[in-house]
């Protein structure tokens, strides 16, 4: 699932608060932010149901890695998405993103 929000002005932190529900919602799902013209993915990992807020300076490049990178860049981004990682095989899900807002303060 692809959104393509408009960021708010650079000089703001940002958030994305959601919630994840259903039948299957796995115990590793990355919320990952792309920003424009970028080919690096910026993430953070949750686990399971529930509602979430992921702040600006929570989201890293290579967040699933031992050692996670980069901060993700402050200014507009081109997509979040929620991505069931598979490293070890099939992973069954079946889950709603649901309640999506974009948190400026």
């Amino acid at each position: 699932m692809d959104l393509i929000p408009k960021g708010p002005p650079p000089n703001l932190p940002r958030s994305r608060y959601f919630t994840l529900e259903g039948t299957a919602v796995p115990d590793k799902v990355l919320v990952t932010i792309v920003a424009p013209g970028s080919s690096t993915p910026y993430c953070k990992v949750v686990s399971g149901a529930g509602t979430y807020t992921v702040l600006g300076n929570e989201v890293r490049a290579d967040c699933n890695a031992s050692v996670p990178g980069a901060l993700l860049p402050v200014g507009e981004i081109e997509a979040v998405q929620w991505i069931v990682p598979s490293n070890d095989g099939a992973v069954p899900f079946n889950f709603c993103v649901s309640n999506l807002s974009v948190v400026t303060f």
